[in-house]
């Protein structure tokens, strides 16, 4: 299991591209397809943006109406499969940025 600070940031690798095919989305990683969906498509596209894994599923419990609880575990669950794919990683932030100190918890 792997531990996630919430201020963490999402650095996607640059060559996976996204493209839809019959109006589906999908990201293609040398000849590797995952077909997203809904929830997919929108964290990839927050992970783009980037984004921390916190403001991530913040804007996913807004966009789909969902409690938090929700939002973090499909965010953590896709963006564990992306990492475990190379598709993407995390950049931890080693301090909290307005108050300067250590976050208390992943």
């Amino acid at each position: 299991m792997t531990s996630i600070y919430k201020n963490s940031i999402v650095i996607c690798d640059a060559r996976v591209q996204r493209r839809k095919y019959s109006d589906e989305p999908w990201l293609i990683l040398h000849h590797e397809w995952i077909k997203l969906d809904s929830f997919g498509d929108a964290i990839w596209s927050e992970c783009q943006d980037g984004k921390t894994v916190e403001g991530i599923a913040l804007s996913l419990q807004s966009r789909f109406q969902i409690p938090l609880y929700e939002a973090l575990a499909a965010t953590v669950g896709m963006m564990e499969m992306l990492r475990s794919r190379g598709m993407m990683q995390y950049q931890e932030r080693p301090y909290e940025e307005t108050s300067g100190e250590r976050p208390d918890s992943p």
